[in-house]
């Protein structure tokens, strides 16, 4: 391979140096060759793959891959048309979720819990798994989380309601634990886990081109000025907390760092924990050199209290965290404060599965 010192737009191949210290080597060093379903095989400006099988290179949107992780030893729809793309498998560990060890089943009435859930497929897989003298609780939702990935990123507020009852009652556990092994879960499989510390920090907003044409596209909500930012506390265990108790709709902070649509994000491995989406956008900032550069520390899940929203100040653009009310499938209905004093900032996950699964049938019509 031969590497030569020449210069390449970094719109035209799809790269963004955040850093001094990124190195790049452009795809014509890297001989990559596009043999894509579109066509257009001299396209370097989207996100490119590679087919495992052909090892040829083709555009991820092409392949109906979203923002996020490369489905392992993936293989493009030229070289197999009926493929699907499967969610791996993942056994938390008791250490992750602070547990001294698995936490053992304990229902005392299994008839009732049964009775309690509608007949369907979810049904069908407790009362199988009811039927062993002793149930790990990592091991079982690990398991449900693989079977019903599906349901689970829906949102679907019913399931989720039938999921977490009946895991508290074999488990006798709190629903916020079972919301936390859920998240982690998630996290796991949608992030890659690489917090970035940098010694350089930039307080300004860069906005890439395809990020500029977006915004340019958008109706943003035009304020005269910022109110102060809130008191951000990082406690001792790296939670990202709020010093003051804060109600829906309330400014909590501004993000500096370089504004990017998700295709201009190196995701392959994971979604970077220190790109935060926009809310409902194609957008992302990296936070890398921000200010704030602990802000990739803050929780991400399917339960939040905090959004990220675009907004003009003075003509220019500024990319803020918000707090609302408690937000997800099995959120409370709106309480006031939106966060309490002390209290974790949580953000909507910055993506979903990548690709396509098909939603589980979980009850019968």
């Amino acid at each position: 391979m031969l590497f030569l010192p020449f210069f390449v737009h970094s719109d035209c191949v799809n790269f963004r140096r955040v850093d001094e210290s990124d190195v790049y080597y452009c795809p014509f060093c890297r001989e990559i060759r596009i043999k894509c379903s579109c066509g257009n095989n001299n396209n370097y400006s989207d996100r490119l793959i590679q087919c495992s099988r052909c090892k040829f290179w083709v555009h991820k949107k092409c392949e109906g891959l979203d923002y996020g992780f490369i489905p392992k030893d993936f293989i493009c729809k030229s070289c197999k048309p009926e493929r699907q793309f499967l969610i791996p498998f993942q056994l938390l560990d008791p250490f992750d979720l602070n547990f001294i060890g698995d936490i053992i089943s304990h229902v005392s009435d299994k008839a009732l819990l049964i009775q309690s859930i509608l007949k369907g497929n979810f049904k069908n897989f407790i009362v199988s798994d009811l039927s062993s003298n002793e149930l790990y609780f990592l091991t079982m939702i690990s398991i449900y989380f693989l079977q019903f990935t599906s349901n689970i990123f829906s949102r679907d507020k019913e399931f989720w309601a039938i999921l977490v009852d009946s895991f508290s009652k074999i488990f006798q556990l709190h629903e916020t634990v079972i919301f936390t092994t859920i998240d982690k879960l998630a996290n796991n499989l949608l992030y890659k886990n690489d917090y970035v510390q940098l010694n350089r920090s930039v307080g300004s907003l860069e906005i890439t081109t395809k990020a500029r044409n977006i915004l340019d596209s958008m109706t943003i909500e035009v304020n005269e000025r910022l109110m102060m930012p809130k008191v951000i506390l990082i406690d001792e265990e790296r939670r990202v907390t709020t010093y003051t108790m804060l109600n829906n709709g309330e400014f909590v902070c501004e993000l500096s760092g370089v504004l990017m649509t998700k295709d201009e994000v190196d995701s392959d491995e994971g979604i970077p924990r220190y790109c935060i989406t926009v809310t409902n956008q194609n957008l992302v900032i990296d936070v890398r050199n921000s200010l704030f550069s602990q802000a990739q520390l803050i929780k991400r899940s399917f339960h939040y209290n905090c959004i990220v929203k675009i907004e003009v100040v003075k003509k220019d653009i500024r990319v803020c965290i918000y707090a609302i009310n408690p937000s997800g499938p099995l959120a409370e209905s709106a309480i006031s404060p939106a966060i309490f004093e002390k209290n974790e900032i949580i953000l909507p996950l910055d993506g979903d599965i990548p690709f396509y699964i098909d939603l589980i049938k979980w009850k019968d019509e």
